[in-house]
């Protein structure tokens, strides 16, 4: 058997550019890092990630300057490569390519064609105004029928209409947290087929405030390595 997974069209189509950022924008290297951040970097209520934040923000940001560019100001092409040219780095080889190796452990092959070579040539041609919220991939399998809701190519400038329609995207994101607190307490822990309740009591589900279940596997992983630390040193 060969498994075949989607890795990794939604990176390459755009949808790790954060979608609350705007073409016309010009954003400081700080905005940026907090993009990156707020992406890649889940376990952010974790104590233990926490307190390492400002170390991660200088070595992201030693990346940035010493591999594609040392300024304070970016527009937003630059602002958009840098938050993709980390994911390319970071994220894609080593959490979302390496976890293939799974299959390998139990004996399978597997293949990923959506990381072909002539496919990743033609995204890194497309302007990054068109990636945003996925539109060219989006407005593709429309007209393809993949999807039925068509969605504009071209990015619309700042209005007031818009500027609502981001106002509204920010209190959904301030309030998904909360969502997904009780959409798990009233069902996930109880229906779940990997028994998240029989691992971890729903109190400290909510305590650490929990954004992905796998989450608190990897919080735990932390906090107990870096006390291990702790006790070497």
């Amino acid at each position: 058997a060969v498994f075949v997974p989607g890795h990794t069209l939604d990176f390459l189509s755009g949808g790790h550019i954060p979608p609350y950022w705007q073409c016309d924008s010009f954003f400081t290297i700080k905005k940026v890092l907090h993009g990156i951040w707020r992406k890649h970097f889940k376990l952010n209520t974790s104590r233990t990630v926490l307190s390492y934040k400002d170390v991660i923000f200088q070595k992201i940001r030693k990346v940035i300057a010493e591999e594609l560019f040392d300024k304070d100001i970016l527009n937003f092409i630059e602002a958009a490569n840098a938050a993709e040219y980390w994911d390319w780095k970071e994220r894609q080889p080593k959490y979302i390519l390496n976890s293939l190796r799974v299959y390998e452990f139990w004996g399978y092959k597997w293949y990923v064609p959506l990381w072909d070579a002539e496919l990743i040539d033609f995204w890194l041609r497309v302007h990054p105004c068109l990636k945003i919220r996925r539109r060219l991939f989006k407005e593709f399998a429309f007209k393809r029928g993949i999807i039925s809701q068509r969605l504009p190519i071209a990015v619309p400038s700042k209005n007031a209409f818009q500027k609502t329609l981001l106002t509204i995207w920010e209190i959904w994101k301030a309030l998904d947290p909360s969502i997904k607190y009780l959409k798990f307490f009233l069902w996930d822990r109880h229906k779940d087929p990997l028994a998240w309740n029989g691992i971890w009591h729903w109190r400290k589900f909510l305590r650490h405030r929990v954004r992905e279940n796998m989450s608190m596997v990897a919080c735990d992983y932390l906090e107990f390595w870096e006390l291990k630390f702790k006790e070497w040193c």
